[in-house]
């Protein structure tokens, strides 16, 4: 029998870690993991970025935080094509450990959305970040724009751009060209949006 010790231990519980599920308690694999990791090392406020995928038992891990000495944040995101994007954000007090994170994802609506500018004309090859959802529950949920880049898809020549990644009665920021555009999501397998 290995003895372990107690920092031994908390090594072994370190990293930030979870799991995804569907709406049918199977586990998501290949869903995009995104975490924001907020430290204050010395006082001093630090914001990093950080992206894995999940395993195929639905399981992720990213092991270089969580440590339990300091005073942490996580905001962790879960992106999935089809699937309806989540987020959890936990602050951990010092001398603890957060807990792992847990995600049932829904089914999202597939949707196409046809982006204009002011005067009616298609938003053409026009980058789009999932940044905002909240869900008919009033559940937020968050993408930081340091993760954006990882959730950028680019409008078609008739600006469109299709993001399964919603459900009807969401409402939705899209980061387009460096602004945000609000809206609530319809019922309809496309929907204009003006800008």
């Amino acid at each position: 029998v290995q003895k372990v010790g107690l920092k031994d231990a908390a090594i072994a519980e370190s990293g930030v870690r979870g799991t995804v599920i569907d709406e049918w308690a199977q586990p998501i694999r290949e869903a995009k993991v995104l975490m924001i990791h907020k430290s204050w090392p010395s006082g001093q406020y630090r914001q990093a970025s950080a992206e894995t995928t999940t395993a195929k038992d639905g399981s992720f891990k990213f092991p270089d935080c969580n440590q339990g000495n300091d005073q942490e944040a996580f905001l962790v995101t879960i992106i999935k094509d089809g699937l309806a994007f989540e987020s959890q954000y936990v602050l951990k007090k010092p001398g603890s450990i957060a807990e792992p994170f847990e995600f049932q994802l829904t089914v999202a609506d597939e949707k196409v959305f046809h982006l204009k500018d002011d005067a009616g004309e298609p938003l053409k090859n026009q980058e789009v970040a999932l940044s905002f959802r909240k869900d008919t529950m009033s559940k937020e949920h968050l993408v930081y724009e340091i993760s954006q880049e990882a959730v950028s898809f680019k409008t078609d020549k008739q600006g469109k751009v299709k993001l399964n990644f919603f459900r009807a009665g969401d409402t939705v920021k899209l980061s387009v060209g460096g602004s945000e555009i609000e809206f609530e999501v319809n019922d309809a397998a496309e929907q204009s949006i003006d800008l």
